[in-house]
């Protein structure tokens, strides 16, 4: 029997990220349905804070460079049409069209009908453990937001 090898990198494959988004789109449909809105929100909550721990902690040090770096990373690598602007203590970052809503979309995947609320929870979780605050207002519909980020004076 013959046994092949391969060797490579993680950067040597396609970016994946995408299609997280509609396993997350199911699940969020899932946990509505099975436990209501209210466990929804706190699974949300309690995912942010875990797997955004290094983000808030990179905010603690930096401050809202953090959120905008990280913003314009995840954005660009998903081909995201989106402006930011920071201004004193407040971050901008206006979404023109949500690669996660086009990438599903495009796909056939289903769109839970709370699912750009999970930007505001997640968004929301990040901004109180750093003492911020922040908002989203979103047209799921169309595929914008705009989600600020300020740091209170």
């Amino acid at each position: 029997m013959s046994r092949k090898v391969l060797r490579g990198r993680p950067s040597d494959q396609p970016y994946l990220h995408k299609d997280f988004h509609g396993a997350l789109s199911f699940a969020v449909d899932y946990v509505e349905d099975r436990f209501g809105e209210d466990a929804l929100r706190e699974l949300l909550h309690r995912v942010a804070r875990t797997v955004y721990s290094p983000l808030i902690e990179r905010a603690r040090e930096t401050g809202l460079d953090a959120i905008r770096e990280h913003l314009c990373e995840v954005f660009a690598k998903e081909s995201g049409d989106f402006e930011v602007t920071v201004k004193d203590h407040e971050l901008v970052f206006e979404v023109k069209k949500c690669p996660a809503l086009s990438h599903m979309r495009e796909q056939g995947y289903r769109v839970a009908k709370h699912f750009c609320e999970t930007t505001r929870v997640v968004n929301e979780t990040i901004a109180q453990e750093l003492g911020w605050q922040s908002s989203v207002e979103y047209d799921q519909e169309n595929g914008t937001c705009t989600q600020r980020f300020s740091i209170p004076k």
